[in-house]
């Protein structure tokens, strides 16, 4: 079968011949569709080869057609999706707790098998998502990493219907993240510097949309009071500044991204106003389908582009 593999670094993708996986016991093969979805992260692959993986990790989407023994959870002919974790342990305290994503033992796609491109795969039954029956595979394939991701963050703010949330950084999460927290029924603050972003935005249905650089924390504490929760998805020091100053006392800063730069966070606010900095990245089996049944409901709409790698 072919695989897309990068040989040196800061290289394209490559497309090579390998042998096709085998199947086992509780697991399924995969006949790979012809589009999966691609991450920011992957892409850092063609510089970041080393000797255990130089294949970069999309999110796999394919058609069953083959059954392990013991597998009844899934059929022959099932259009199916692999969230960007390959499998947990399912035994830990985490696991147990239904927190596999923080689980040691797990494995990353990139780690347990080959990467963009393939013909086949191999999985765990355990860990595949069925896609709903309405929804194309372009359509759900940014869902099981990017739509997650934001999905999931919005779940860990711990906002609840009618409460403010800023998203800063639109592009392609922010754009999900406008629309995941309207179909959650919460206000939502869009930040960003550049106008198509802002416009991109205005069409998610932001009900505020305001300039990075026309200091958003001022308008934001001034309209409303400050927000109960932000999403900082820009890497840069700044909209992470403007993200923790926009948010209300006691309310919770959400960071799927981190500066590169070591993070400046005032403690005696943070202490005084009980504000909460919360990591999250991707989700659960259980999160993936529901971020996928907005999609099917109409309510989630991703931006898609589509790209060869040929």
């Amino acid at each position: 079968m072919k695989v897309a593999v990068v040989n040196r670094f800061f290289n394209q993708l490559e497309l090579k011949e390998m042998s096709a996986p085998l199947i086992g016991s509780g697991e399924v093969l995969i006949r790979m569709h012809d589009c999966c979805g691609g991450c920011h992260i992957g892409c850092h692959s063609t510089a970041c080869v080393t000797a255990s993986s130089n294949r970069p990790s999309p999110q796999y989407m394919g058609i069953v057609c083959g059954i392990g023994k013991g597998v009844s959870s899934l059929a022959v002919g099932d259009r199916v999706g692999l969230p960007c974790f390959h499998s947990a342990c399912g035994e830990c305290g985490y696991c147990r707790s239904g927190k596999e994503r923080m689980c040691e033992h797990q494995l990353e796609d990139s780690e347990a098998v080959f990467g963009d491109g393939v013909d086949y795969g191999v999985f765990p039954a355990s860990h595949v998502v069925k896609i709903p029956g309405n929804l194309h595979f372009q359509e759900a394939a940014p869902i099981f990493c990017k739509g997650v991701l934001i999905y999931k963050a919005l779940k860990e703010s711990r906002v609840k219907q009618g409460e403010w949330v800023a998203v800063f950084g639109m592009a392609g999460q922010g754009h999900l993240a406008v629309q995941y927290a309207k179909a959650m029924g919460l206000r939502v603050v869009a930040v960003d510097e550049r106008r198509e972003n802002r416009e991109l935005a205005k069409k998610s249905g932001a009900d505020m949309i305001l300039d990075t650089e026309d200091d958003p924390v001022a308008v934001i504490m001034q309209k409303i009071g400050g927000v109960h929760a932000s999403l900082c998805l820009d890497i840069r020091q700044n909209p992470f500044r403007q993200s923790y100053l926009a948010v209300r006392r006691g309310g919770t800063v959400a960071l799927v991204w981190s500066p590169h730069e070591e993070l400046k966070v005032p403690q005696f606010d943070k202490v005084l106003f009980g504000i909460r900095i919360k990591g999250s990245i991707v989700g659960t089996r259980k999160d993936v389908k529901e971020a996928l049944d907005f999609v099917a409901g109409g309510k989630v709409k991703a931006c898609l582009r589509r790209l060869s790698i040929g």
